[in-house]
This record gives C-alpha cells, sequence and structure tokens, in this order.
C-alpha cells in the first residue's frame, strides 16, 4: 500500500546535491534565508524520495503500547510498512559540537518511534522532567482524601525540627502532585539542594529525588553566591507562574541653570536600578500547603529586619535571586512585597474533617515583589547587567561562548583581575619552588654520610 506523502521527480544525482549545498551555503553568508531555505529544500528532495516538510501518515497517528506520551513528529516520512524514509534528527547538532550527553540521548529518542516525549516530559522523573505531577493517573488510590503522602512531614519534639512520616500508610502513598511546590524552605540549604523535593528517595537510583523548573526561579540567603557550591544559607523555590517582569534602570541628573543660558545644564548625580515581578503560587494537592506557606513566610521576613549579633541595634537583610539565566544569583534587597490571599477567583482549604495537621488557607497567592539592585559589579557604560552566563568563579562571570557578554567591559575587566590574580599566585609558586630547591641543595651539602649511601635531609 501506498504512503500517504508526497513524491519529486528531481535529479537525485550527485550534482543536485553538490548544487544544493552551495545554494544553501552561498545565500546564508549574503543574508538570503528564502533562497537559502530554498536550497535546503532542494537538498532534501535531493537526498530522499519524499520532502522533509511531510506529514505523519495517518496510520501512524497512535500511541505505542508501553509508551505513555508519543511525539508524532519523529513518524514523520514513515511508510504505511512501517520504514522510514526522513527521521527527524533533533540535537545531532549540538551533539556534533561537543560532548554533550543529554543532546545525545535527545537525538537517540527523536529517531525512535515514541519520540522524545516518551524521555523528556513534564512529568519525567528527575531532571528529564519538570516535576509538573501525577493528577490524572487513573490507577491512583482515591478511597481516602486525607491520606498523606511520603513526603509529608511532622515535627519532631525531640529533634526540633521537621521530620519525615514514618506511619506505613504515609509511606506507602506515592506524592502526585507539583513536585517543585512541595520543596520546602531551607534555612540551611546549598546550591546543589534547590531543586531536592524528595527527602525520602533512596541513592539506588541517583537523581530521583531531583527536579527542575521549566524556568530557574528561586530566592536565596547572600551567601549563596553562583560559585558558592560549599556554603550553607536560606532557599526558597517557587514554580515559576511568572506574570510579569519589568526592569527600570533609573539615571539622576540634576538640572543647573548657567547664566547667559535659558535652558538647563544637566549633571549627571547617581544611578538606581528596580526589578519588580509578580508570580501566581498554587496548590494542587493538599501536601503542598504547608512547604508553600513555609516559604511565603520566609519570603516575607526579609522584609524585616535582622536582631540577630551582639549589638544592640539591627540590620536589613538583603538576599539573591534567580530568575532563568537573566538573573543568576543577583544581589537585591526586598523594596516592597505583597501577597494576594484571597480574591473572587481564590478556593481555601477548609478543613472539613478537622485534621489537627491541616490549616484552612487558600490554595492560590498572588505575590507581587519589587527589588533594589545590588549588583555584584560596578554598574558602568558598556558594562553586565544581566548574568547570561553559565559558568562563574570568585570573580564573577567566566568569558566564553557560554556568555553573551562576553566583550563587556565589566567581563574584561573582571577576567583581567582574575589573570593577575593567577600571574602573581603562579609567581609566587615558582619562587617558592626556588627557595625549596635552594635550601635542599644547602642542606644535602651539609649532611654527614653516617651510613655509606644514605643521606639523611634535615627538615
Amino acid at each position: 500500500m501506498a504512503s500517504i506523502m508526497l513524491h519529486s521527480n528531481m535529479n537525485t544525482s550527485f550534482m543536485s546535491r553538490l548544487t544544493a549545498y552551495g545554494i544553501s551555503i552561498a545565500t546564508s553568508q549574503q543574508s538570503i534565508p528564502s533562497i537559502s531555505t530554498l536550497g535546503n529544500t532542494i537538498l532534501s528532495l535531493a537526498t530522499y524520495p519524499d520532502p522533509l516538510y511531510s506529514t505523519s501518515p495517518f496510520s501512524q497517528l497512535r500511541n505505542i503500547p508501553g509508551s505513555q506520551l508519543n511525539d508524532f513528529r519523529s513518524r514523520k516520512g514513515l511508510l504505511f510498512d512501517g520504514k522510514s524514509k526522513n527521521t527527524r534528527k533533533d540535537g545531532a547538532a549540538l551533539a556534533a559540537r561537543g560532548s554533550n550527553a543529554r543532546a545525545k540521548l535527545y537525538l537517540e529518542k527523536s529517531t525512535l518511534p515514541p519520540g522524545v516525549y516518551d524521555t523528556f516530559n513534564r512529568n519525567a522523573p528527575g531532571k528529564r522532567g519538570y516535576g509538573w505531577g501525577d493528577h490524572g493517573n487513573i490507577n491512583a488510590n482515591r478511597d481516602d482524601f486525607t491520606q498523606r503522602s511520603h513526603v509529608t512531614k511532622n515535627w519532631s519534639y525531640v529533634d526540633n525540627a521537621w521530620k519525615l512520616v514514618n506511619d506505613a500508610n504515609s509511606i506507602s502513598t506515592a506524592f502526585r502532585g507539583d513536585r517543585v511546590n512541595v520543596i520546602d524552605y531551607q534555612p540551611s540549604g546549598s546550591l546543589s539542594s534547590i531543586y531536592k523535593w524528595n527527602a525520602s528517595a533512596m541513592s539506588l537510583i541517583p537523581g530521583l529525588n531531583e527536579t527542575q523548573d521549566f524556568i530557574k526561579f528561586f530566592f536565596t540567603g547572600p551567601k549563596l553566591a553562583p560559585n558558592a557550591t560549599k556554603e550553607k544559607d536560606d532557599v526558597i523555590v517557587f514554580r515559576a507562574t511568572i506574570g510579569s517582569i519589568s526592569d527600570t534602570f533609573n539615571p539622576q541628573w540634576n538640572a543647573v541653570q548657567l547664566m547667559g543660558r535659558a535652558d538647563p545644564n544637566y549633571h549627571y548625580s547617581g544611578y538606581s536600578r528596580d526589578v519588580s515581578l509578580d508570580f501566581t503560587v498554587y496548590a494542587t494537592d493538599r501536601d503542598e500547603l504547608k512547604p508553600i506557606y513555609r516559604k511565603l513566610n520566609a519570603l516575607a521576613g526579609y522584609t524585616t529586619p535582622d536582631y540577630s549579633g551582639t549589638n544592640i541595634g539591627f540590620k536589613g537583610p538583603w538576599m539573591r535571586i534567580t530568575v532563568g539565566d537573566l538573573y543568576n544569583q543577583m544581589p537585591v534587597i526586598i523594596s516592597s512585597l505583597s501577597y494576594t490571599l484571597g480574591d473572587t477567583d481564590t478556593p481555601w482549604e477548609i478543613n472539613i474533617e478537622d485534621d489537627p495537621d491541616m490549616m484552612q488557607a487558600p490554595l492560590m497567592v498572588k505575590v507581587s515583589i519589587g527589588f533594589n539592585v545590588i549588583g555584584d559589579w560596578l554598574p558602568q557604560k558598556g558594562g553586565q547587567f544581566y548574568s547570561l552566563s553559565k559558568r562563574f568563579d570568585e570573580f564573577g562571570s567566566l568569558p566564553g561562548s557560554d556568555n553573551w557578554l562576553s566583550d563587556s567591559v565589566t567581563v574584561q575587566t573582571i577576567h583581567q583581575t582574575r589573570k593577575d590574580k593567577f600571574n602573581a599566585d603562579a609567581k609566587k609558586q615558582i619562587e617558592a619552588n626556588q627557595k625549596y630547591t635552594s635550601t635542599t641543595k644547602t642542606s644535602v651539602d651539609s649532611v654527614k654520610r653516617d651510613i655509606p649511601g644514605e643521606i639523611v635531609f634535615n627538615k
């Protein structure tokens, strides 16, 4: 039976493919995308008997047994007999550019009939998914809505801390809610623990106790700089249901009236920067309510004074915020924070069964927050105002292709400081080695040979 696909009578000779490559390369370099696309089309027709822009046969639009999610794009070009004429190769270019295990796995999965969605999806385990939750599982036990899951914590009077429940029913009940929402406030967290949602996960399968969000979004204490992998501080992570973000740069100019001029002269006197964003927190499971409100309470604490210490005064707290790669642990102070705890669209947990461990609280909270940006770097013309970098050290972001602002004044200045420090340390090491070599030679020349053939070094 013939396939439901378009066919072409174009020449599939070597010269056709060579011509197509030439058209594609030449026109892309001359910024003529429409003709470059035509070259790619000619290449595809010369390489395959079917064009790249074809659809999956209707007979292939079915779920494969044992595969929960199917990506029908991977079956584009399949014939009715199941033979592939034109499989997708998503991730091939990235895998070819370097060692990227995730890209290679993505490429492998994109060439198979289930596609990548069976491996990478919103609820896949570990960091292949986004912790969305398994709310619609038809096999879940829904006999008792008061049943707690294995991630629930009780207060331990012995340890004076929250501890995981240990009753058999809770341990055997899997958590099906949002795995980002259920991450608790961490007063002594680290950069590596931010998205660890399941404290009870066994280490037999590494990574299952972690998840990720579509967009990184969390707040931390000031100690957790981008490179501070060994530090501990507050960690407050929310699902990135962000409504809007605004970033305002405020130069300050003072008007100075000069004699003989009607128009004023302006003197630059200062600069400030404000960021505001709003997001909404939704509880999708009863076990999410406690950690959500503990995190909201901790965030509100950063608007109040800190009385810790030996002096009689107080100090104001500052924090760091991460939103995607725009702000990577950006130092800020909170200038405003408001919670909309209830409106006409807000459902509540009413605790109808009068559970002593459950509270009556809104299931949705709208958060609006404003910051004054402190920044890790000197604000200056040509400088770096967004992180947009993947690698950091104690000086700042490292230059490279994974830093979109590598040529900024900030990155270049920091890199020169880094090189000067490296050269100074190397010089000290060379001098220390030379001194050690000279001292050792003197010691060897001065020792006595008490035993023939044996030299005892002075220490």
